[in-house]
């Protein structure tokens, strides 16, 4: 038997994820709730070409394994869905010229994005990228309610409803 499975009867359960794998997760849905609701449910790329589109997939400019860049709202754009057929995948140069020079303010944001998120060994505060996500999301929604006290599950649920109706 696999050390990764628990018996129990016939039925083999999976490890559960620990808690921080939960929490990591909850910060991801948090990020994509942002990306979603800062780009209102378009696709950006579409959008530059003058054509509206819905984006479906909050996509990381740079790839979401780099911890340094994983949560920042700015590594983030929404762009058309079909799993990796959308632009970033298919013309990754070509997508990545376009960032540089349209998508940011100025072309060196997006140097300064990409060097932070090619810094190696930088330990990350996951409670303090929480409080910051937070903010951004009560800035774009002007919540009428205290985000802090509800339960974990009803932040999950909430930010779930928020990504539907956009």
């Amino acid at each position: 038997m696999k050390r990764s499975y628990i018996q129990r009867g016939k039925k083999k359960l999976g490890r559960s994820k620990t808690p921080h794998k939960v929490y990591e997760e909850y910060l991801d849905q948090l990020w994509r709730t942002i990306v979603r609701l800062r780009d209102k449910g378009l696709n950006q790329y579409a959008l530059s070409q003058g054509i509206e589109k819905p984006g479906v997939d909050c996509h990381h400019i740079f790839s979401r394994k780099l911890r340094n860049t994983r949560w920042d709202t700015r590594n983030g754009i929404l762009v058309m869905g079909l799993h990796n057929y959308h632009e970033p995948h298919v013309h990754p140069i070509k997508f990545h010229e376009w960032l540089r020079n349209s998508w940011f303010k100025a072309p060196i944001e997006y140097d300064m994005l990409k060097v932070r998120s090619e810094l190696i060994g930088v330990q990350i505060d996951r409670s303090a990228m929480e409080i910051a996500l937070t903010q951004e999301l009560m800035t774009l929604t002007k919540l009428s309610f205290d985000w802090y006290t509800l339960s974990f599950n009803k932040k999950k649920k909430y930010l779930l409803t928020l990504r539907k109706e956009i």
